[in-house]
Parts: C-alpha cells; sequence; structure tokens
C-alpha cells in the first residue's frame, strides 16, 4: 500500500494488533504483556521492550485493536528538506486519523525504538535530517549498540519493528 503526496511515495503498513499476530514468519507483538517475541523459522527468541518506546495512543489502539499502520521514517529524514518533511509527515499522520487509522511513525532515538512519535519527537527528526542514520535491517544492532543519535527506519527495518 502506498499514499502519495507531493509527488512523493511513503510506503506504509497497515495492520490490527490481532490480524498481526496471525501472519506467519511475521513477528508476534504482546507489547500489553510486556514482552516481544519474534518467530523465526526454528526458535522463538525474546527481546526486552526496553528498547521499545511506545507512544500512548498506539498502545490505546493495540488494547482496542483498532487498526495501526506503521510508517517508516527515512523519506522524513532523507527524502525532503525541513520543513516541508516535517510539515508533509504531520499530514500524513492527520489523514490517517481523519480515516480512524492509528499512526504509528517508527524511527530510532538514543537507542530506542520509537513506536508513535509525538509532534515534538518528529519535529526533532525532521530537522536533524541527513544527520539521522538510515536504519535498515542490518543497521538495527549497530545502532541499538552504540545508542546515540536519532535513526530514520526504511520500509524494511519497520517491518521488521
Amino acid at each position: 500500500m502506498s499514499a502519495h503526496f507531493f509527488n512523493r511515495t511513503w510506503s506504509i503498513m497497515a495492520f490490527t494488533s490481532s490480524s498481526y499476530r496471525r501472519r506467519q514468519g511475521l513477528c508476534r507483538r504482546s507489547l500489553l504483556k510486556g514482552s516481544l517475541y519474534m518467530v523465526g523459522l526454528s526458535s522463538a527468541r525474546s527481546f526486552s521492550t526496553e528498547l521499545f518506546q511506545i507512544h500512548p495512543e498506539v498502545q490505546q489502539a493495540l488494547h482496542d485493536q483498532s487498526p495501526i499502520v506503521a510508517l517508516e521514517t527515512t523519506i522524513v529524514a532523507h527524502g525532503m528538506p525541513w520543513p516541508e518533511n516535517y510539515q508533509v509527515a504531520l499530514q500524513v499522520e492527520d489523514i490517517l486519523r481523519s480515516q480512524g487509522v492509528v499512526p504509528a511513525t517508527i524511527a530510532l532515538h538514543q537507542g530506542k525504538c520509537l513506536v508513535g512519535m509525538s509532534s515534538e519527537e518528529l519535529e526533532a527528526l525532521a530537522q536533524e535530517g541527513k544527520n539521522a542514520q538510515k536504519c535498515s535491517t542490518r543497521d538495527l544492532a549497530p545502532f541499538f549498540a552504540l545508542q546515540n543519535g536519532w535513526g530514520a527506519t526504511t520500509v524494511a527495518s519497520t517491518l521488521v519493528l
């Protein structure tokens, strides 16, 4: 699924908490229980939610089993100049909310994964721009190990997180 704004394409992934858990080969999230399980081909590994900062709006949507759309942030940091990047990101979130969907904009900051962001966090990432590290799946472990600065997620790393 893609949405077009200002001749730019945002790739998005839509899911509800219950349908998302049923998909084979993806993450099964039980965030309300305080743990995240990555289901692999041969075994399940448990990861601490200390790495995840879940925005209250997203937590409520998970609890209510409301629809959620995960948004990658590379386009905010690397795809557009300031302040257009921030304005477009807010517009995308507003459009989703007007359709009854909760936006879960995904970014990395100071060694944590932000699942859903406040407008202040989104503005800080947008101002950081190209100074934010572009984080695909291969970049996640080093980013979390270094625990500094901003990381903008690609579609691939957004799907993994």
